[in-house]
């Protein structure tokens, strides 16, 4: 298994903060995205356990838009083009051999946001989606993830302990440590 790592909240949050031009946001969150995008200045209202506001229960995409009455940028609620835009960046940071031999691709799924960037850039199946139940970000739940039946039917899904020995595993880099 060759580790690829990769700053993906903060190309996410880059992205996000360039088409928002100032205009505010808003971000339900474990911690890492809403965190990812106050450090590269975008115009954030967080919503995590790290932030000023918190949640203790779901609130549905129209109920949160009713609220905040601004841009969604909670992971998985990104619109198709901002996506593209994401896989552009990806092409441009993951190292030559990941385009040039037909490995797996392990990634990380909490939201199902990042799986879904991947394939923009590779067939799905050579993508596997990779679950932590000890890490809230990579937990994969249903009642949080708007992308959870397209992911669950579309891609192999498993526990980080059953990675493959071939392959690469992309490893989401802490962004507080590479700004």
């Amino acid at each position: 298994m060759v580790s690829v790592e990769i700053d993906m909240k903060r190309i996410r949050a880059l992205v996000i903060k360039d088409y928002l031009e100032g205009r505010q946001c808003f971000c339900f969150s474990c911690g890492n995205s809403s965190r990812a995008l106050q450090l590269v200045g975008a115009n954030v209202i967080g919503i995590s356990p790290h932030d000023s506001l918190k949640v203790n229960t779901h609130v549905t995409p129209k109920r949160a838009q009713a609220i905040f009455k601004c841009f969604n940028a909670t992971s998985g609620y990104l619109p198709l083009f901002l996506i593209e835009k994401i896989a552009d960046e990806l092409i441009e940071r993951l190292p030559c051999d990941v385009f040039t031999n037909k490995r797996p691709i392990c990634v990380p799924v909490g939201s199902g946001e990042t799986l879904f960037t991947f394939s923009y850039v590779f067939p799905i199946n050579r993508l596997i989606g990779v679950v932590d139940k000890n890490d809230q970000a990579t937990s994969f739940n249903p009642e949080f993830s708007t992308l959870y039946a397209f992911i669950n039917n579309n891609y192999k899904i498993i526990e980080k302990k059953d990675l493959p020995a071939n392959g690469y595993q992309i490893e989401i880099i802490d962004h507080r440590k590479a700004v």
